[in-house]
């Protein structure tokens, strides 16, 4: 079933949503690239933020593929080939 995109979320939804927000923003923090963020704007990334997970040998991104996203790769170093 389906949750009514306008219905407020649950307590526990909200709880849920913070903790991974907290550990997402833990996350970016020890990232070097981000070292110098400030805790309000690691705050908004990872509000705004998505974590995927990604199995060995999964391609990501194309070479050559438009931008519509930024990646931060938090755990495994990506494996990066060109087809060229």
């Amino acid at each position: 079933m389906s949750r009514n995109k306008w219905a407020r979320p649950s307590v526990e939804e909200v709880v849920i949503a913070r903790r991974r927000e907290n550990r997402l923003r833990q996350q970016l923090a020890r990232t070097p690239l981000l070292s110098s963020v400030g805790d309000a704007d690691l705050r908004r990334l990872a509000a705004e933020g998505r974590e995927r997970r990604y199995a060995e040998g999964d391609v990501i991104v194309h070479e050559g593929d438009a931008g519509g996203a930024f990646f931060i790769v938090l755990d495994v170093p990506p494996a990066c080939r060109s087809t060229a």
